[in-house]
């Protein structure tokens, strides 16, 4: 007799087999192999970024599609929040997750 885990992971994977293909980008369908492991059919594309390091909370990214580097750091309530003193930043600039948001905003 087939435990209930079992049966519906195996309940799961029939409806997730069935549904259409989606409608974002190339439409690539996940495949799941036989042992219920989600397999990627290809790559579309892969991401040729460097960061670099420079003091405290100074990153500077150099991203693809970008002429001139991106600079992050911390400001305000997020330098707060990560106890570095605003006024002790030489450079404010916008965080990583300020670049998250408006791009997932956009």
């Amino acid at each position: 007799m087939q435990s209930r885990l079992l049966q519906s992971i195996r309940s799961t994977v029939r409806a997730t087999l069935a549904r259409p293909r989606g409608t974002y980008g190339k439409n690539t369908p996940t495949v799941i192999n036989k042992n219920l492991e989600h397999v990627m059919t290809e790559v579309v594309y892969v991401s040729k970024s460097r960061i670099e390091r420079k003091r405290g909370p100074l990153r500077i990214a150099h991203l693809p599609g970008e002429p001139q580097p991106v600079v992050y750091s911390v400001h305000g309530a997020i330098a707060e929040h990560y106890k570095v003193d605003p006024a002790k930043l030489e450079e404010s600039h916008a965080s990583t997750i300020d670049y998250v948001i408006s791009a997932t905003a956009g």
